[in-house]
């Protein structure tokens, strides 16, 4: 099965060329938690809303329905598809095409100032560990305006989908923590059955007195399970060379982990002043 690299839905606004204009895709920032159909529908740029911003289902709850709200001033089409959400080796987002999920419609049209919904169903549910997808909802161009020659604006919504086991396992574990090049790296490994997001990682810089002369947060995202991410800050080379140790710590939803590494000032390397 051929898999692509899946654009990771997180604040980003990435260009692409499209027959001589500039297209630009912005992805939602997909916020972890449970499926809630009463939870309010998050607006996205005064234009479009959609509701839920996660969907998670198991044994008991098999489907679920998202709703696409039109803000702005004139009608919008969309194309949706499911994929597969996966995570090769080195903790990159991968989609692959998939039947586990049943959906419909696939493509959708939604007038001004009205909403449209999207069915959901998985044909089979987890056994052991969580199945993972992404609801991809796509808006195409507006084929009753001239071909744009300079900068045009659609949106990409994608969903992050999971199929729960019926039991849940947490567990998260940092691997092969140290320091090279001047920056401080760590590995976090998901050895549970589903999913956790690292909201942050920090790096505290002490030196012998215990004292912290550095400190840096950098933002994570999911790690599915059986995967790992490595995650690199990296440490002024000023400071480096002052630190006897740097403290690691890992914040997700749902655990905290936490790490030291001896600081070696050959391996401060030419870091940024």
């Amino acid at each position: 099965m051929s898999s692509l690299p899946l654009q990771r839905p997180i604040d980003a606004t990435q260009p692409r060329i499209l027959r001589g204009s500039v297209l630009f895709i912005f992805l939602f920032a997909a916020i972890a938690g449970c499926l809630s159909q009463a939870r309010p529908a998050v607006a996205y740029s005064g234009k479009w809303a959609i509701s839920p911003v996660t969907i998670d289902l198991d044994r008991k709850v098999r489907s679920a329905v998202v709703t696409i709200y039109n803000q702005g001033q004139g009608a919008g089409e969309f194309e949706v598809k499911v994929t597969e959400w996966s995570q090769n080796d080195r903790g990159e987002d991968v989609q692959s095409p998939t039947k586990d999920i049943i959906y419909f419609p696939r493509f959708l049209k939604i007038p001004k100032n009205e909403s449209r919904i999207i069915r959901l169903a998985a044909r089979t549910p987890a056994v052991r560990n969580e199945k993972t997808y992404r609801l991809i909802v796509a808006e195409l161009p507006d084929r009753s305006e001239p071909k744009a020659t300079g900068v045009s604006f659609q949106f990409q919504f994608s969903i992050p989908f999971f199929v729960l086991p019926p039991n849940k396992v947490v567990k998260g574990k940092i691997l092969n923590s140290g320091v090279s090049g001047g920056e401080v790296r760590t590995t976090v490994s998901n050895e549970g059955n589903t999913r956790f997001r690292v909201d942050s990682v920090t790096v505290q810089g002490k030196n012998l007195k215990d004292e912290i002369l550095f400190e840096k947060t950098i933002t994570g995202w999911y790690i599915l399970a059986g995967a790992s991410k490595v995650y690199s800050v990296p440490v002024p080379a000023d400071k480096c060379a002052g630190l006897a140790t740097a403290d690691i710590t890992i914040k997700a939803r749902d655990l905290i982990l936490k790490d030291t590494v001896a600081m070696d000032r050959a391996a401060c390397g030419k870091g940024k002043q």
